[in-house]
């Protein structure tokens, strides 16, 4: 059967132009294959149906190396970000797929891909965007980037991790900070007290040492654990040398009737009788790095197995890591798509080029295509009245327009002559105030238009296009601004 194409006449009631999707296929094949990737786009991203994106994939899984790459590319210079980023993969591109991840804000598979391109700390942020803060801390962490791993491990909800990064990182006030954090019905408070006075001691503060491993013994209760006994054995030695005896004998008494044999508790307590110098309490004993048979319990993860300093040593590895034995994921097969007829998006290409709109996907501008108007005006028929609440967006397709400034008495004075691809009327989207001038049509003009309240409805429908927007927006404003205070 013959392939056909229909043409309609925009000024028509249907507006817009219809092609038969095997035909858009077809041209899309041969602009590809001649390396017409520029073609190709503005073909791809004018078609309103998903069936043309579904078909060109399923060109893509039997293509070739170059085809494959032309396909990805066009996909990702269309905004088809999704797509664009499966193909690079299939690619093993994987710094272009990570790209266009988080061009579509799918910020864990952008962090997975920017893993595979050895690339830790982007994908660490991307990780971060995503919320999962342990994941960024995890890949900081085997960087090597202790200081910035503890903070990103602080954010994930784990101090007692954080502080023993920021001590390996030579950090004792970070680790103070996230140390001191620790709530008492935390299932690691003993621990975190314990590194807390080893940090606080380091840090000359004896006397907030002391307060916090006072405040981590149980009170009227005999000791337990070898970690409690750690405790009273470093309160006891603190309150020696801060010259409170009766503490620090009370702090030994616990730790003699636990066990006898712990430490040099036995001869510490021996001396005070003799009213000997008391000892220095020590910095780092390292006793809450590794504790043997720690009464709390150990969750994956979170605190160090015995015998080790290692926080992450309980994790099963590096997730990203490439196993050689590992097969490699299967290219998604190839979707059969019904015979069917495209309509193309006339005027796309001009609604593309706004700098407001450009953060915006394939699938969100044909959403805010969806929302303009096709609009044509006579010679001299004005846009916008200068003094009148904005209507809207209006971006020029076909002729120009000239903007004026309306002095008193109704005489123009031009400001600006605007060809195709300009537009006017942006700050209309934004707010109710009147238009500072009048915009007229020069000869006949064909424009899309885009109302406030349309857009205002799309937004508030779609949260991240309008997050993506108003983005954009902001920053369009602010570079007007240092342009117009540069020439003043």
């Amino acid at each position: 059967m013959a392939l056909m194409e229909w043409e309609f006449d925009e000024s028509g009631a249907s507006g817009g132009q219809f092609m038969a999707t095997g035909k858009v296929i077809e041209q899309l094949r041969r602009h590809l294959a001649k390396n017409e990737v520029d073609d190709a786009v503005k073909l791809y991203e004018s078609c309103v149906q998903e069936t043309v994106g579904k078909q060109l994939w399923s060109e893509f899984t039997s293509a070739s190396v170059q085809m494959k790459k032309n396909i990805a590319n066009l996909f990702y210079r269309s905004r088809d970000y999704a797509r664009a980023a499966t193909a690079c993969e299939a690619l093993e591109e994987w710094g272009a797929a990570a790209r266009a991840y988080a061009a579509s804000d799918a910020w864990e598979k952008a962090a997975a891909c920017h893993a595979r391109a050895g690339d830790d700390k982007k994908a660490a942020s991307m990780f971060a965007k995503a919320g999962d803060h342990r994941k960024a801390a995890e890949i900081l962490y085997k960087a090597k980037d202790y200081s910035a791993a503890a903070d990103a491990l602080a954010k994930s909800g784990d101090p007692v991790g954080a502080g023993q990064l920021f001590m390996r990182a030579g950090d004792d006030e970070g680790a103070a900070r996230a140390l001191s954090q620790v709530p008492s019905n935390h299932p690691q408070f003993v621990q975190a007290v314990g590194l807390l006075s080893e940090v606080l001691v380091k840090l000359n503060r004896r006397d907030l040492a002391a307060q916090r491993l006072a405040m981590a013994l149980p009170r009227g209760q005999a000791i337990q654990s070898k970690m409690m006994a750690e405790i009273a054995y470093r309160l006891g030695r603190l309150m020696w040398e801060q010259g409170q005896v009766d503490h620090a004998r009370h702090a030994f008494e616990l730790v003699l009737a636990f066990d006898r044999n712990y430490k040099d508790t036995a001869r510490l307590y021996a001396s005070m009788e003799t009213n000997a110098t008391a000892p220095v309490a020590p910095a780092n004993s390292g006793a809450f790095r590794a504790v043997k048979g720690t009464p709390d319990p150990v969750r994956k993860g979170a605190i160090p197995p015995a015998g080790s300093t290692d926080p992450f040593a309980a994790l099963d590895g590096n997730p990203f890591a490439p196993r050689p034995d590992a097969p490699r994921a299967p290219v998604a097969p190839a979707e059969t798509v019904p015979v069917g007829y495209v309509q193309r998006m006339e005027g796309y290409d001009a609604l593309k080029q706004l700098p407001i709109f450009d953060a915006l996907t394939l699938d969100e501008m044909k959403a805010l295509y969806g929302i303009s108007d096709q609009v044509q005006f006579a010679d001299g028929e004005i846009l916008i009245e200068q003094g009148h609440p904005g209507q809207g967006l209006f971006i020029v397709r076909d002729g120009s327009i000239r903007v004026c400034k309306v002095e008193a008495g109704g005489k123009e004075s031009v400001l600006a002559t605007l060809p195709a691809g300009k537009y006017v009327g942006e700050m209309s989207l934004m707010d109710d105030a009147p238009t500072s001038a009048r915009v007229v049509a020069v000869g006949q003009v064909k424009a899309l238009r885009i109302r406030k309240e349309r857009l205002e409805q799309l937004m508030f429908e779609h949260d991240r296009i309008a997050l993506r927007i108003y983005r954009t927006f902001v920053r369009t404003l602010s570079e007007r601004l240092r342009s117009q205070n540069a020439r003043s």
